[in-house]
């Protein structure tokens, strides 16, 4: 089941390479590489891959902090003024603007929990604004170096009382600096000997060195038909490029792999095709134009994967015809209840929020249907 999962993400179109690993008691038991790591090479995707870890590094500079906390180089609770004077006397954003004194400083704990008030300056807030105008926003650690950067966030109000919330941000580049004051090294060089090295991480670091840049993996970006065409992409190029972005809820059910059978494959794009019907009965608002949904939903994202980046821009999205809905529906009240099966895991039309707000999930998720049963025939755009 995982390597028919696996297989389906890549055959229909939604992610260009993917590689699955199950390890128990310290031993790898499965292990399962599809697609590309590089797409225009077709290089494939194997376990030797080196792929970005993003905000992987998190629970790694975590792991480095407490070692040196083992050591007693720290204090969980201890404030970073007294390695860090620089955010002494830290202020608080209020909604009018203006600033108000922190109740206390920040400490270690609020940096590994990212309770400390901090930002990543990616947003609309004026928080974000303010960061963003510090040279702080979202991309500030690829254009300074980190002695830098921090000077710089030590200048910025927090979001809130520190320890009084949660916000994802800045706070591991922050211990990250930290260490680097705690352990006299810089935060590679420390990694490297107190982490990589013991365990054997022989490829893992904040560079690649140029002997290991052919097992590098290419990165790929969300994008739609419209932004792939203005960049000049092919149509094959596109497909891969192209993630459809939907619910995650949806997104835990992949199409089985090509091996299956013919019957089970039509009988899949039957039920796919009388759900698109479906859909289009019960949004009963006759917006068949194909504009994006604007979704707000639920927590985790819900709203913006699944309703501005559904409908058309689904990889594998087709509209059948009048005629064909006609006779696959007459096909499928033909057929006993048990032959068109769908997984207890794949959400149904009633699992979906109600109201306009809902019509670019529902949009994501009929086209979901179309496309997985699609990639699983092979006819992959």
């Amino acid at each position: 089941q995982i390597t028919r999962w696996s297989d389906g993400w890549v055959a229909a179109g939604k992610l260009p390479g993917m590689l699955t690993m199950i390890a128990r008691h310290g031993q790898v038991c499965y292990m399962h590489s599809s697609g590309y790591a590089d797409v225009a090479t077709k290089q494939p995707l194997t376990e030797r891959t080196l792929m970005r870890m993003y905000s992987m590094t998190k629970p790694v500079v975590s792991v480095a902090a407490m070692i040196l906390y083992e050591r007693g180089l720290f204090q969980l609770d201890e404030p970073i003024t007294k390695h860090l004077p620089i955010f002494a006397n830290p202020r608080v954003l209020l909604p009018d603007g203006s600033t108000e004194p922190a109740a206390r400083d920040i400490t270690f704990r609020d940096l590994l929990m990212h309770t400390a008030g901090l930002s990543y300056g990616d947003g609309d807030s004026a928080l974000d604004t303010l960061y963003d105008a510090a040279g702080c926003g979202w991309d500030a650690p690829y254009k300074l170096p980190l002695d830098e950067f921090v000077r710089r966030l030590a200048t910025l109000p927090l979001a809130f009382q520190p320890g009084f919330s949660w916000r994802y941000s800045y706070a591991t580049d922050l211990l990250g600096y930290l260490l680097e004051i705690l352990s006299g090294m810089p935060l590679d060089e420390l990694l490297e000997r107190e982490v990589f090295g013991p365990l054997q991480m022989h490829d893992s670091g904040f560079h690649v060195p140029e002997e290991k840049r052919d097992r590098f993996a290419q990165i790929y970006e969300v994008c739609d038909d419209a932004s792939a065409a203005e960049n000049g992409l092919g149509e094959s190029e596109r497909a891969y490029r192209r993630f459809e972005r939907y619910s995650s809820h949806a997104g835990t059910h992949a199409p089985n792999s090509p091996s299956r059978s013919r019957n089970s494959i039509n009988e899949e794009m039957n039920t796919a095709d009388i759900l698109a019907a479906e859909a289009e009965e019960r949004e009963g608002d006759g917006d068949n134009n194909g504009k994006q949904g604007k979704g707000s939903g639920g927590g985790g994202g819900g709203g913006e994967t699944g309703g501005e980046h559904g409908g058309e821009n689904a990889p594998n999205a087709r509209q059948p015809t009048e005629a064909a809905l006609s006779s696959t529906r007459a096909a499928a009240t033909a057929a006993a209840g048990d032959k068109i099966k769908r997984s207890s895991s794949v959400p149904t039309l009633s699992d979906m929020p109600s109201g306009s707000a809902s019509r670019g999930y529902r949009r994501g998720y009929r086209a979901w249907r179309q496309g997985a049963a699609k990639g699983a025939r092979g006819e992959v755009s």
